[in-house]
């Protein structure tokens, strides 16, 4: 289907729109312009032959290609977000969908040293190390004071209000190896132990049960302390069938689809979504406990609870570049406030409820510990265990985030993590990878069995917190191909690198070369010119499945070493792509 559409001033071009059409009668529609910008996403539903719009997503950008507004229409509910840039288009401002407009200035190295909060003060960061802030001021006087090693990682964190009562101190103990051994805190100390294969295998906590695990070769969890000498059973998949207390089958997908106690008798029932997303839960007597709806991006955007009476609370989502803006639930509006210079979802700042500020205190993974207001009143905290879990000592304000990119659901066990659904208790993934074996061998295991030192902010690969766009273990996608709003430059789909193919064929094809000679060199060089050579033959759709076939099928099995030079080889060839 061919469409005219005039966007920012630009002459009228034919776009290509692609409907994607779904087993559950779903379309996905999306539709671009010619800089390869994602202009607005559908979901259509064909009624009795009526097409209704259950949720769209508008975007406008400026001359430069920064994204202005976003626009996400669910139904009744309208939620707009607006955005402006400094001349070096780092980010100026936001204002979210409850108007507060926030606004970042940066240092001259280009870091974020400043948040301005209408009627509310300051977040100033101070005394860098490198591009690090040793010290942190919030509205109210409270100071947050951090000390790195030579290596950039965090030795120690203290918060203080302003008549030095402590509110949090982390202090931490490295092995030569990069595992943290102590954790000593202001509620006691917290002491890991690993194996040879740096898995966690022990957790020594200040006052909550200790735990010990052991692993099979592929970093299944034989045995926990919690569920006693008994090991679980996995099949060939990997997939886990029993962890003594709980039984648990799969699909042909390899998601959890139910749950069973020890004797067998049905406790949930899980059901999905043709994106494999979680889409249902059910309880032993088929009746539904929640449901959830996602974008085209696979953006959680609405979870729909049952409740004692059979009546039901929709809570919505929005999301801006950084990751969770807000949600909104029976009218009211609770916000959200993430960097605009770190890792999806991780390290929040601040959640705006009722018209006040909470600030959040972050454990070196981003993961929040510590809510309290300005005048340093805490009244979210919380002990952590190793894989998620925790109790709050303090909960006076609920607080949902999790580990990184995690958002807790409580009528569930599960996290939503993105692109997978994630149980602390058992440590594990419910959902298959949906990058397979790109990230390892195992593709149910949660940051290789390390999440003391390893995040996983999309549900996809694990890596280092505190590192901005860490890549998973494939190699990067054309530019062109990414900024079509795939979110945080992961994994698009071969769908919509179709859908905008006649637009950006010159842009696809001199990316091509690009991505190949930065992969793969003179390994790859015959594999990358007969894709170019046969995708020139046909139209222009055809080269990005060669694209998609090629990368997962040869790259996804060469060991892909990212260094320096070949980071500036792959940016500079880029460049003369425009």
């Amino acid at each position: 289907m061919i469409h005219h559409e005039v966007h920012e001033g630009n002459e009228e071009k034919d776009k290509k729109m692609k409907n994607r059409q779904q087993l559950n009668y779903l379309q996905h529609q999306y539709i671009y312009c010619i800089y390869c910008k994602l202009l607005c996403l559908k979901y259509l539903q064909n009624l009795s032959s009526v097409i209704s719009i259950l949720s769209s997503e508008p975007y406008t950008y400026d001359n430069a290609q920064q994204k202005l507004t976003e626009t996400i229409t669910y139904g009744t509910e309208i939620f707009n977000s607006t955005y402006s840039y400094h001349p070096d288009g780092q980010k100026a401002s936001y204002t979210g969908i409850d108007a507060t407009t926030y606004s970042f200035y940066y240092n001259n190295l280009g870091i974020l040293q400043n948040i301005v909060i209408p009627n509310e003060g300051n977040i100033s960061s101070q005394n860098f190390q490198w591009n690090r802030p040793q010290t942190i001021n919030y509205p109210g006087g409270i100071t947050r004071t951090l000390a790195y090693d030579g290596l950039q990682r965090i030795n120690s964190i203290n918060v203080q209000d302003t008549s030095n009562q402590t509110l949090m101190n982390y202090d931490y103990t490295y092995t030569p190896t990069g595992n943290i051994t102590n954790k000593n805190t202001e509620h006691g100390n917290y002491i890991y132990g690993y194996d040879n294969l740096d898995r966690l295998t022990t957790a020594d906590y200040p006052t909550l049960t200790d735990e010990t695990f052991t692993y099979d070769a592929l970093g299944n969890r034989k045995t926990d302390s919690n569920t006693g000498i008994t090991q679980w059973l996995y099949n060939q998949n990997n997939q886990l069938l029993n962890s003594v207390n709980n039984q648990f089958t799969y699909d042909a997908n390899g998601s959890q689809i139910e749950e069973t106690d020890a004797s067998g008798q049905l406790l949930k029932q899980y059901i999905y979504n043709t994106e494999n997303r979680l889409a249902e839960i059910k309880d032993e007597n088929n009746q539904t406990i929640a449901t959830y709806y996602y974008d085209p991006l696979g953006r959680r955007l609405s979870k729909t609870i049952t409740n004692p009476d059979t009546s039901t609370t929709t809570t919505y989502f929005h999301y801006n570049d950084e990751g969770y803006s807000a949600e909104k639930t029976n009218g009211q509006i609770i916000s959200y406030l993430f960097s605009p210079q770190n890792t999806w979802s991780t390290s929040p700042i601040l959640k705006r409820e009722n018209n006040t500020y909470y600030y959040y205190q972050n454990d070196h993974l981003g993961t929040p510990n510590i809510l309290h207001d300005k005048q340093g009143l805490v009244v979210n905290a919380r002990e952590m265990k190793a894989f998620g879990e925790w109790e709050n000592s303090t909960d006076i304000i609920n607080s949902n985030f999790a580990f990184a990119g995690q958002y807790k659901d409580f009528e569930k066990k599960a996290l939503y993590n993105y692109f997978r659904d994630y149980r602390a208790d058992i440590g594990r993934y419910i959902i298959s990878d949906p990058i397979n074996l790109n990230d390892g061998m195992n593709i149910y295991m949660y940051s290789n069995s390390n999440p003391i030192l390893y995040i996983d902010e999309l549900g996809l690969c694990y890596g280092f917190p505190n590192l901005s766009n860490t890549p998973c273990p494939i190699p990067p996608w054309p530019l062109c191909l990414l900024t079509g709003g795939c979110p945080h430059n992961y994994v698009p789909d071969t769908t919509r690198m179709e859908s905008f193919a006649s637009g950006v064929y010159s842009c696809i094809k001199c990316n091509v070369k690009c991505l190949w000679d930065f992969a793969g060199g003179d390994i790859l060089e015959a594999a990358a010119e007969k894709a170019v050579e046969k995708a020139m033959a046909k139209r222009a759709s055809e080269l990005a499945k060669q694209l998609t076939k090629y990368t997962w099928r040869v790259i996804g099995k060469v060991s892909v070493v990212f260094k320096v030079r070949d980071a500036i080889k792959f940016v500079k060839c880029e460049a003369k792509c425009f």
